[in-house]
């Protein structure tokens, strides 16, 4: 959203990092209402949290705490999360979900395919 913004106004300043953040964090909480349980980390809120890997290419270098914003604002993917935390529950540590079963899944992506190929009936 940051990046379609400077683009469109041809300037690089017009959404600082800082602020993308904020609008994706805090400020979207207080718009929705909910900035007592979510939008920023204090005790007593949902903490939800992304680790995200700083060493992958497109996040690097880091020179100082407001590179390492700009890095995530404009530069993170969603290949560079690592774990995700969500109401203190880990739902994937070092990029493995921990909430289901891959195997299961696949089977049942298998199953619908061959749904999809017999024309919706039992394959």
């Amino acid at each position: 959203c940051a990046l379609v913004h400077k683009a469109h106004r041809w300037d690089p300043t017009v959404i600082p990092a800082q602020k993308a953040l904020d609008l994706a964090t805090r400020e979207a909480a207080e718009v929705l209402n909910i900035e007592s349980t979510v939008g920023s980390l204090e005790p007593g809120k949902e903490a939800d949290i992304l680790l995200i890997d700083l060493k992958a290419p497109n996040m690097v270098p880091i020179h100082h705490p407001n590179t390492l914003i700009s890095n995530l604002v404009y530069s993170a993917k969603g290949f560079n999360v690592d774990t995700t935390i969500v109401h203190g529950n880990v739902l994937m540590e070092n990029r493995k979900v921990r909430t289901l079963r891959e195997e299961e899944v696949y089977a049942q992506a298998q199953h619908a395919m061959g749904l999809l190929i017999a024309g919706g009936e039992q394959a």
